[in-house]
C-alpha cells in the first residue's frame, strides 16, 4: 500500500508537470545527445519561458528557418510567351521579412496582382507547393537584386502594395510600382490566348511629396528653382529620363540628393 502511494504521487507530479519544465528537459536531452558533434551552447542562462522560438532563432539562424505560414495559392494563368511575374517565372531565392523576421526562402513575386508566393519546402512531397502570405504581414522582400518594401495608406504614392525602392536617400527616393496589364491574343491554331506586359510607374518621394516620373518634368516640378541646373547636368551626361531608364533616373536622382535643395 506504501509504495502503490509513492507511485500515485510519482505519476500525478508527473501529469502536473508545467510545459515549461517538459520543454526544458526536451530541450536539455537534445543539447546532451548532440552537442558532441554540434556546437557547444551555453543554456545555463537560458529562458524557456515563453522565449524558446527566440532561441531557436538565434541558434540556427532567422533566414534559416522555414516559413510554412499562408495559404496554398494555385497556379492557374498560363501564358505561351510572357509571364506576370517579376523578372521570370521561375523560383528564385530570395530574403523576406515577414512578422519582422529575416527568412531566406524560393519565392515569386506575382506584379500583375501583386503577390508574394514563396516555396514550401517543409518536406519532398510538397516542394512545389506555392504559399500565399498574409501579405499585409509582409513589410519587404528582395528578389532578383530588387528591394520591394511594403508602402500603406499616406505613404505609398499610389495604391496600398509593394514598390521598388529604386533609389534611397535620406530625403529623397524612388519607387517604382512594377505593374502588368493582361490582354487576350489569337494563339496557336486561332484559340485566344493570355499576354502579359509591362506597365510600371515611377515615382520622385520627397517628405510627404510625391510626383509621377514620366520624363524630366518630374525633377523640375520637384525642384521648381533649380529647373536650369538640372537641364544642364542632364544634357552634360547625356541622360533620357523616362519610366525604363533606371540607371539614368537613378544618377539624377543622386545628383539632386547631393545638393541638398531645401532637403
Amino acid at each position: 500500500m506504501y509504495m502503490e502511494k509513492i507511485e500515485g504521487k510519482f505519476l500525478i507530479s508527473l501529469i502536473s508537470m508545467s510545459r515549461i519544465a517538459l520543454l526544458t528537459l526536451f530541450f536539455m536531452s537534445y543539447l546532451l545527445t548532440y552537442g558532441q558533434a554540434q556546437a557547444q551552447y551555453k543554456i545555463g542562462n537560458l529562458d524557456l519561458d515563453g522565449k524558446l522560438n527566440v532561441w531557436y532563432d538565434s541558434i540556427v539562424g532567422l533566414e534559416r528557418t522555414s516559413l510554412i505560414d499562408g495559404s496554398f495559392y494555385p497556379f492557374r494563368t498560363k501564358a505561351l510567351k510572357t509571364h506576370e511575374y517579376f523578372i521570370k517565372n521561375k523560383w528564385d531565392l530570395g530574403t523576406v521579412i515577414y512578422k519582422g523576421q529575416v527568412f531566406e526562402v524560393n519565392m515569386l513575386y506575382n506584379v500583375f496582382q501583386d503577390l508574394l508566393i514563396i516555396q514550401n519546402t517543409t518536406n519532398a512531397e510538397t516542394m512545389v507547393e506555392p504559399l500565399k502570405l498574409s501579405q499585409n504581414l509582409v513589410s519587404r522582400f528582395e528578389i532578383n537584386s530588387a528591394l520591394f518594401v511594403r508602402l500603406e495608406g499616406d505613404e505609398a504614392p499610389a495604391k496600398t502594395g509593394f514598390y521598388q525602392l529604386l533609389s534611397d536617400y535620406p530625403q529623397l527616393k524612388v519607387f517604382v510600382k512594377r505593374m502588368k496589364s493582361q490582354t487576350f491574343e489569337n494563339g496557336e491554331e486561332g484559340f485566344p490566348s493570355v499576354a502579359f506586359y509591362e506597365l510600371d510607374y515611377y515615382y520622385l518621394m520627397r517628405a510627404n511629396r510625391s510626383i509621377r516620373i514620366k520624363n524630366k518634368k518630374a525633377f523640375f516640378q520637384m525642384f521648381d528653382s533649380h529647373k536650369v541646373e538640372i537641364k544642364e547636368y542632364i544634357r552634360a551626361n547625356n541622360l533620357l529620363i523616362k519610366p525604363g531608364n533606371d540607371v539614368d533616373i537613378m544618377i539624377l536622382t543622386k545628383f539632386c540628393s547631393k545638393k541638398n535643395w531645401g532637403l
